[in-house]
């Protein structure tokens, strides 16, 4: 069974020293699975925007390098696209 997208990006954040942005993050995790859709949408809108190269993407991320952090994050926002539809 493959590890859910998301764990493994707050994984990576923590080690590199990003507890605030892991912390946004689960905190958008947990309304990405809200029963309120207009919850649900926000939170896939804000997870999209921190997947950007120029967002999460411009992170001194030193344990990976860019190219794996970079696909990573177009995962996670993949994901977080189809739960806002869900």
């Amino acid at each position: 069974m493959s590890v859910f997208i998301g764990d493994q990006i707050l994984s990576v954040l923590r080690e590199n020293a990003f507890e605030s942005q892991a912390r946004q993050l689960e905190k958008l995790f947990a309304e990405l699975n809200s029963d309120d859709q207009q919850l649900r949408s926000n939170a896939a809108e804000e997870i999209i925007g921190r997947c950007h190269i120029r967002a999460y993407g411009d992170l001194n991320i030193r344990t990976l390098n860019g190219w794996v952090w970079n696909t990573m994050l177009e995962k996670l926002g993949k994901y977080a696209r189809q739960k806002s539809r869900q």
